[in-house]
């Protein structure tokens, strides 16, 4: 019984759900349905992955940011569209969205 149970506490240890940071490419293994088509190729960019939204699918628009107004990444006024939970180069979370400055968005 006690070696039934050391299987059982190894098979759970090796289980355990990956955590940032960590590389691009496992990034990718992992959480690739969280990325939209042109990020799973710009994270490739990036050495070290510390933050992107893992609760839920990214819902901005599925085409790639070239289109006009950046095909709905930016506003009419060309400032980016963030959300909370958004990633800035894959390195921070956007929390909180405070105002506007000078020179744009506050978050």
């Amino acid at each position: 019984m006690a070696g039934n149970q050391s299987i059982l506490d190894h098979q759970m240890v090796r289980k355990k759900p990956p955590t940032f940071p960590m590389d691009a490419r496992e990034t990718l293994v992992h959480f690739s349905k969280y990325l939209l088509e042109f990020e799973k190729t710009e994270i490739l960019e990036v050495d070290t992955i510390y933050y992107i939204n893992t609760t839920e699918v990214n819902k901005k628009s599925m085409g790639t940011p070239d289109g006009p107004e950046n095909d709905g990444f930016d506003n009419d006024k060309g400032e980016y569209n963030c959300d909370v939970k958004d990633h800035i180069n894959y390195r921070y979370e956007v929390k909180k969205h405070i105002g506007k400055g000078s020179f744009g968005q506050v978050f």
